[in-house]
């Protein structure tokens, strides 16, 4: 299984919606969007209602929004959430812990606009960046999970250059 992974569209689908074209092409089964805006993640599930979609609020998405949810994919545990109510642009910790306490194999966050992965244990925390508003002079950027058997195989962080290139960060 393939696993599209976004995060912090912010209204702006037209580049998503192209690259899950693309990514379709290579067996794209699901997507996770982790937040702002979630009006945008349930925009592409209505387009692409082949797609196993799963999508949680952020910040931007209304007072009190953002919680997490547990899913599984091909049975391994994955934690979505926005990272907002876990304090991400200060430390990753309340990631680990909540993490830890859904025993999740890996947890998706965004709020940061800025890819980050980290394995610690049998933990990983990924945050896909953001496609259409990255921070820090970094390239829009998003997440490739690839599930086999039950086991996570491969995690890439991918890159796209303005001409539409694809190029994996991590």
């Amino acid at each position: 299984m393939k696993v599209l992974v976004i995060s912090d569209t912010h209204g702006r689908t037209s580049h998503v919606c192209q690259l899950i074209e693309r990514l379709k092409m290579h067996g794209l089964t699901h997507i996770i969007h982790c937040g702002d805006c979630i009006e945008d993640a349930k925009y592409i599930e209505h387009l692409y209602p082949e797609l196993v979609m799963y999508k949680v609020a952020g910040n931007c998405d209304g007072y009190g929004a953002g919680g997490t949810i547990l899913e599984y994919i091909d049975d391994v545990p994955i934690m979505i959430t926005h990272g907002h109510r876990q304090h991400v642009k200060e430390s990753y910790e309340e990631m680990w812990i909540d993490a830890i306490a859904h025993e999740a194999k890996l947890a998706v966050f965004g709020h940061t606009h800025i890819a980050y992965l980290e394995r610690k244990d049998d933990i990983i925390l990924l945050n896909p960046g953001s496609m259409t508003l990255p921070k820090d002079e970094n390239l829009p950027s998003f997440a490739i999970i690839e599930i086999k058997k039950g086991e996570i195989v491969d995690i890439g962080l991918m890159q796209t250059l303005g001409n539409g290139e694809i190029h994996r960060k991590l």
